[in-house]
């Protein structure tokens, strides 16, 4: 895949992670109150890469795994005087699990209703997304047969909506799984334990693009990432 595809899907994870920031924080602010202490572009593991308060105290970070965005709480606020951690911990975990339902929402009505107002058709286009990305995983569609049926993608639904919506259809995909995993402790597990059988036992394709894609894509994704992370402290008040 060329260059500029890859600049495009790296712009737009950048754009995606940014907005989720944003969205978190405003319902949480109108669900739960005003006790967020940290938001996160990038996950990291111990220190950030960088980070800096807002006037309001909370810290914004930058990590330095470009997998997602988060929000995290104060950990003395409920709604009724609990000491016990355990308690605490279950009340964060289930406003995370209803953030993550709400972002969802917001992102299909966002994607489904600007592809109305544009003349597509949303469901037929996640639908065919969903086939290609079947078939290529499956080794159905060689990847030397993709250019021509993502080309005619372009022709029919423009090559940077297009490039947009396979990339919003798979956040989606993202927080339906991360709501579904966090059901259970040991689902996760679970479902990798099955995903890696099935690599080997049917010669699954999980990563089918050339290398150069992915690394312009990250380079993307991070050059993005960290100019919308400067730019958190104007959006969250």
């Amino acid at each position: 895949m060329e260059i500029s595809s890859a600049v495009t899907m790296g712009l737009a994870a950048g754009t995606y992670l940014f907005l989720f920031c944003i969205i978190s924080y405003y319902t949480n602010n109108l669900l739960f109150r005003k006790n967020v202490g940290e938001i996160g572009m990038f996950i990291s593991f111990g220190k950030p890469l960088y980070k800096y308060y807002l006037k309001n105290g909370i810290k914004i970070s930058f990590g330095y795994v470009p997998l997602g965005s988060y929000i995290t709480f104060k950990t003395h606020e409920l709604p009724v005087p609990v000491s016990v951690d355990d308690a605490e911990a279950a009340y964060n975990k289930r406003r995370i699990k209803i953030l993550n339902l709400v972002v969802l929402a917001v992102i299909v009505l966002a994607l489904f209703t600007a592809s109305y107002i544009i003349g597509y058709d949303p469901v037929k286009i996640f639908k065919d997304i969903l086939s290609i990305e079947y078939r290529l995983i499956t080794q159905k569609l060689l990847y030397k047969d993709l250019a021509s049926a993502v080309f005619d993608r372009y022709e029919m639904y423009g090559k940077y909506f297009f490039l947009c919506f396979v990339l919003v259809v798979q956040f989606i995909i993202s927080l339906v799984l991360v709501f579904v995993l966090s059901l259970w402790d040991y689902l996760g597990l679970i479902l990798g334990i099955l995903l890696l059988i099935a690599y080997f036992k049917y010669n699954l394709a999980f990563f089918i693009f050339p290398v150069n894609f992915y690394i312009d894509s990250l380079l993307t994704l991070v050059i993005s990432g960290f100019i919308y992370f400067l730019l958190l402290r104007f959006f969250i008040k």
